[in-house]
Parts: C-alpha cells; sequence; structure tokens
C-alpha cells in the first residue's frame, strides 16, 4: 500500500523504504517521451495537467460550497421530523449510519496479554489474521 505523508514522500510498503521527490526533478512535457516513440504530444500533456489542476481547485471550492448546503438540508429535515426532503425530481435525504467496527491492534495485543498468552503467540496469532487490502494508485496536483 502507498500513500503520502505531509513532506511530500511517497511510501511505498513493498519497496520498505520512503521516496523523497522533488516537483523541480520532473520532467517538464516536452522531455516526457522520446522522439520515437510520439505517443503523446507534449503541449497535449501540459493542457491536461492545467486542466485537471483548475478542475481540481473548483471542485475543492464546490466540495465546501455542497458540505454546506448538505448540512443546512439535514438540519431542516431533522428538525421538521421528516424522513427526507423533495423538489420536483430532487431528492435529499439524511439518515443515520452505524459506525464502523474496528479492532485496534494495540488494544487487542493487550488484551491477549492480560489473558495470559505469551507475546510470541500474540505475534503469530496477529501475522495469521492480518489482511492488506489492494494497492491502489494516490493522484495529487498541485502548484510548486
Amino acid at each position: 500500500m502507498s500513500g503520502t505523508d505531509k513532506g511530500g514522500r511517497e511510501s511505498n510498503d513493498t519497496l520498505g523504504k520512503v521516496i523523497e521527490w522533488k516537483h523541480n526533478k520532473l520532467p517538464r512535457p516536452m522531455e516526457i517521451l522520446s522522439i520515437e516513440t510520439k505517443l503523446y504530444d507534449g503541449g497535449d500533456i501540459a493542457l491536461q495537467l492545467e486542466k485537471c489542476l483548475k478542475l481540481k481547485r473548483l471542485r475543492d471550492v464546490a466540495d465546501g460550497d455542497y458540505r454546506d448546503a448538505n448540512e443546512e438540508l439535514a438540519q431542516i429535515q431533522l428538525a421538521e421530523g421528516l424522513d427526507g426532503l423533495r423538489h420536483n425530481n430532487i431528492v435529499f435525504r439524511c439518515r443515520e449510519v452505524q459506525g464502523r467496527k474496528t479492532y485496534p491492534y494495540a488494544k487487542i495485543v493487550k488484551a491477549l496479554h492480560l489473558e495470559g498468552m505469551s507475546a510470541e503467540t500474540i505475534a503469530r496469532v496477529m501475522d495469521f489474521a492480518e489482511t492488506i487490502g489492494d494497492n491502489y494508485f494516490v493522484k495529487e496536483i498541485g502548484t510548486e
């Protein structure tokens, strides 16, 4: 599994190391592909980067407005004791969902240790029970 911490370091657990990346070391669009391949035009890449950044900025603003509007509608629905709100073909519904059940590793280890299980047995059990989700890509865009 990989992700990025606040320092801009890419962590890839499968490699077991942290990779430092610097934006000024990245190639410019015209430098990306060799002349032989010509899969993409450097200008197309530049336009796609600019488009993506613009859309991200619009989404960031819209996300805040969306959350505010959602919260206001939820307050109205709950205050009136309704199952939802409707206007023409637009439907809004706020419902409570049970929180996600988790099993914190440290609490399990402590509980098993208090029950008399040895550290070695606990480690074997935890290794056996461990599951890891599928790898995924983190896509980020921003400015320097």
